[in-house]
């Protein structure tokens, strides 16, 4: 699936797109969710693309404006509790 995801996105998000698919595999293994570092626009852009393709919910909270901060759900569990 990588490769055919890196095609989509520029070489300097290579190791971004790594990161996000590494958050996403955690997510769904551990049926969790994730609180990621600061992230730019540009990579909540990625890691919502990812979470998409992989059925996976991507949640995005602006604090004060200044820094993003995005958590994962898995999209079963969200369906489930709504």
């Amino acid at each position: 699936m990588r490769k055919d995801i890196y095609q989509h996105f520029s070489v300097e998000d290579i190791p971004f797109i790594d990161k996000g698919l590494e958050w996403l595999r955690q997510v769904e293994e551990h049926y969790a969710p994730i609180l990621t570092p600061f992230i730019n626009p540009h990579q909540v852009f990625i890691l919502k693309t990812l979470g998409n393709h992989q059925g996976i919910q991507v949640f995005q909270a602006m604090i004060l404006y200044l820094a993003s901060i995005v958590v994962c759900f898995l999209h079963q569990i969200i369906s489930y509790r709504l």
